[in-house]
């Protein structure tokens, strides 16, 4: 059992089940044994970038580059871009226009402090909080190894010592309507994806999870 901080890229170089396969025996087993591996994508990127920009906006150039020209992405100058670039995630404009507007939604949002606590603040948040923790483990009841990567991560303690942790995903959706949103959470299992984290977290650290969100 193992935690790191690490990239994106690490992450997904490093073996376990994921959440993302996991997933597809919500179809059929079939499904989970057959589908090829997922391939990065332009909207995963900008969805990547969104991440970074929220919770780790002081890597956010070491993990991306933003192609500013209005040029087409192809020809010599774009592939040399891209080469100069190749541990890095390559945003449009338009990409990263749209993830920067997305970001700056959720830190202006008043409601975030429901979310993680009433002694939340922005400017001092990562003292409660560990972001983009990738955990490793092993499966108890079935042995398989998984990983999951936590968006954002908080043991804490009681004045008698007695320890939880409590596990936090961000998540772009279509709809913030009640009940298109619980549609939304029901078809992509997000419900699911937050206890695959839960259980790597008690894995890992040995203390319970107390509060998703």
């Amino acid at each position: 059992m193992e935690e790191l901080i690490e990239t994106h890229e690490e992450y997904r170089a490093r073996d376990g089940v994921n959440w993302s396969r996991l997933k597809l025996a919500r179809t059929s087993a079939l499904h989970y044994r057959d589908t090829p591996p997922r391939k990065d994508s332009a909207s995963l990127g900008m969805l990547r970038a969104v991440h970074a920009l929220v919770l780790e906006n002081h890597h956010f150039k070491r993990d991306f580059a933003v192609w500013t020209s209005d040029k087409p992405r192809r020809g010599k100058v774009y592939d040399a871009f891209v080469a100069a670039n190749a541990h890095r995630t390559i945003l449009n404009q338009r990409e990263f226009q749209r993830a920067s507007e997305i970001s700056r939604a959720v830190i202006h949002w008043p409601g975030r402090v429901e979310i993680v606590g009433n002694e939340f603040s922005w400017t001092s948040w990562s003292d409660w909080w560990e972001t983009e923790v990738s955990l490793y483990w092993t499966d108890e009841a079935t042995g398989l190894s998984c990983k999951g990567r936590a968006d954002m991560l908080a043991v804490i303690s009681d004045e008698d010592s007695k320890e939880w942790a409590e596990v936090a995903d961000l998540k772009t959706v279509k709809s913030i309507d009640p009940r298109a949103l619980t549609r939304e959470i029901a078809s992509m299992g997000y419900h699911a994806q937050i206890e695959h984290y839960a259980a790597g977290v008690e894995a890992v650290r040995g203390v319970p999870v107390e509060r998703v969100g």
